[in-house]
């Protein structure tokens, strides 16, 4: 006969802790390659000089260039030119123009040189629109704008590369409002860091670990030896349902905007608000322009 207080085998125990450090692990191996970006498809075309602007060099030069920031972004990146517009304004041209090539709210930024009303205009869409906020934008514009003004159109788009990466490896503003230029109306932007997740992930696998450990040494049972009477015990009639609601609770804010700080075509201009608005596609936009 055995003795009674014989300590029951381990093995399912650590085969259930393993289980859940596995999915765990999946779970942040899938969050890590989203925000990476992992592209599986080829080089894309990315520069479209309707207007002719730019030399085959300068062409094949950015078109590098920006196929690499959208590797490093994850984001689709599009250099546009144009000389006619269709009588559209460059905002809804280059609105237009990004969501026919990639479709509504997909992530990236097109950048539009309209030859035509010879403005600049930069157009946001999906993530983009947290990281190039209203400020950003118009500080990307005023480094175009000296390039524009004499005629160095490639140095324009690079410009508007190199401060896209520079702003997108700053990360998305603590304390992000969106502002809905048709609606008047902002919401906080609410997001979780690659940080917070892995400290959430780290805690979940934690009270998963203590709270599996704490039945094995409150029951000490034997695994394989102890059989639950659930048929006897897990009888239940249910004689009265019904749904009740308890209460809501509503909460509005006013953000005052600042009026004094100015911009060159972006709908709000303020630190840490993006200013959006509806494409002709029904797609959500940012941008902001100025001309030269």
């Amino acid at each position: 006969m055995k003795a009674v207080n014989e300590r029951y085998p381990r093995q399912g125990v650590y085969k259930t802790l393993l289980m859940a450090l596995a999915l765990c692990m999946v779970w942040m191996a899938a969050f890590l390659a989203c925000g990476a970006g992992a592209r599986a498809d080829g080089p894309q075309r990315r520069v479209y000089d309707q207007a002719g602007l730019l030399t085959d060099v300068e062409a094949d030069m950015l078109q590098k260039k920006a196929e690499e920031l959208t590797g490093q972004c994850g984001m689709e990146v599009v250099l546009v030119t144009t000389d006619y517009a269709e009588g559209k304004s460059s905002e809804s041209y280059a609105d237009d123009f990004f969501d026919k090539l990639y479709g509504k709210d997909k992530d990236g930024v097109c950048f539009l040189i309209d030859m035509s009303s010879r403005n600049l205009w930069i157009s946001t869409s999906g993530n983009m629109v947290y990281y190039l906020t209203d400020d950003r934008l118009e500080n990307m514009l005023d480094n175009a704008e000296n390039y524009a003004a004499g005629g160095n159109y490639s140095g324009v788009f690079e410009s508007f590369l190199k401060d896209t990466l520079a702003w997108y490896n700053q990360g998305v503003p603590k304390e992000l409002y969106i502002y809905d230029s048709e609606t008047g109306t902002y919401r906080r932007n609410r997001s979780i860091t690659l940080m917070e997740a892995l400290i959430a992930a780290i805690a979940a696998l934690a009270a998963g670990a203590a709270c599996v450990g704490g039945v094995v040494g409150k029951y000490r049972l034997k695994w394989g030896h102890y059989k639950y009477p659930y048929r006897e015990k897990s009888r239940m009639n249910l004689t009265k349902q019904e749904d009740r609601f308890m209460y809501k609770h509503v909460t509005q804010r006013v953000i005052p905007r600042n009026e004094n700080n100015g911009g060159g075509g972006s709908g709000g201009g303020h630190s840490n608000v993006s200013t959006t608005h509806t494409s002709s596609s029904g797609g959500t936009h940012g941008g902001a322009g100025r001309g030269f």
